[in-house]
């Protein structure tokens, strides 16, 4: 495993965030294998591969958790989903079938949790920053970290300006 783990990105401060949305997008953790070309696509990996994959990608997810934390409205949505989860398991153990309408309220919840949650596309976010911090952003040179860091400082911007400090 370790051997396998200098081919690819192990940290977010050096993985650019194009393969990290790509990833994230596709589900495709080969992103995470270093290449001396750019790829905008590739093959996925064999299984044995995928599974080291795996385990360097809950690794970097841990990392950028440690680092950036849960966004708000992701936790908003866990909780719903916990939510519905014991409104399941009630259900099932009292036999008490009006608990399906409550469970039926709970996944339109969810569901514009999800959709108000979105915070636009790669692209979006990205022209976003640039538009904030005055300067391009190479996605390919730019780590994960740098990339979330600068959405940190325009968030802090943000509150600062509305708050009037």
């Amino acid at each position: 495993m370790s051997s396998y783990e200098s081919k690819c990105y192990v940290s977010i401060d050096e993985l650019p965030i194009f393969y990290w949305n790509k990833a994230h997008e596709t589900g495709n953790l080969s992103f995470l294998i270093r290449t001396k070309s750019i790829h905008m696509a590739k093959k996925k990996s064999s299984l044995l591969k995928r599974y080291a994959l795996l385990v360097i990608w809950r690794s970097l997810n841990d990392e950028y958790i440690k680092q950036f934390g849960f966004t708000e409205s992701f936790l908003d949505i866990v909780r719903k989903q916990k939510e519905i989860a014991l409104l399941k398991v009630n259900k099932i153990v009292t036999g008490d079938r009006s608990l399906e309408t409550l469970i039926d309220v709970c996944m339109v919840e969810l569901e514009t949790l999800k959709k108000m949650s979105g915070g636009g596309t790669f692209l979006e976010t990205k022209a976003y920053i640039e538009k904030g911090m005055g300067f391009a952003i190479n996605p390919m040179k730019t780590s994960v970290a740098e990339f979330y860091n600068y959405i940190k400082v325009l968030e802090k911007q943000y509150k600062s300006t509305k708050h009037g400090n």
